[in-house]
């Protein structure tokens, strides 16, 4: 609450974090951005199916900002690609790599409206110009652009059809899942 109320970059504390030693401490992270996670998934509460991940607790839906410290750090995308975050929640993936690779554009594709409305807030709070977040069914969305993808633990019930569209693209490029 202290940071919000001060003049700290909140962009420039974000980097920090990721440029220490320390581990990132997600509840930190969603509490500097500003993100009610709970608030938000309790204002939805009975409007979305099990498979949008209605009633888990974060830990189990949103990747954890010291996993994805590591994850770009393993497998960076490369300067001029598009990643897109296929069953994006609530953006950490995007807003993350958005922060970190700003000659990336990063694209969240989410089923559950609200998500991608608190998504774009933070987005756009955190002046990212490369991170755009859409509200759309991820087997109807045309992610063709993309050369890097990220899913996780979002799609249990979609993710041999959403594996098979990524099958057909690397058919005709080469991608990074």
């Amino acid at each position: 609450k202290l940071i919000h109320a001060s003049k700290i970059d909140l962009k420039e504390l974000l980097l920090s974090l990721h440029r220490s030693k320390d581990e990132i401490d997600s509840s930190v992270v969603d509490e500097l951005l500003g993100l009610e996670y709970e608030k938000t998934e309790a204002a939805i509460q009975g409007q979305y199916s099990n498979e949008a991940w209605m009633n888990q607790p974060k830990e189990l839906s949103q990747t954890d900002y010291e996993l994805l410290r590591k994850f770009f750090k393993v497998q960076p995308p490369a300067k001029g690609s598009i990643a897109y975050d296929l069953g994006s929640g609530y953006g950490r993936f995007g807003l993350y790599g958005g922060l970190l690779f700003p000659e990336v554009k990063f694209k969240g594709i989410e089923f559950v409206k609200e998500r991608v409305e608190v998504a774009q807030a933070l987005a756009r709070r955190l002046q990212l110009k490369n991170v755009t977040f859409y509200h759309e069914d991820v087997l109807k969305a045309d992610f063709s652009d993309g050369s890097y993808f990220y899913i996780f633990n979002s799609l249990p019930s979609i993710e041999s059809q959403v594996l098979d569209k990524l099958s057909k693209l690397t058919k005709k490029k080469k991608i990074t899942i």
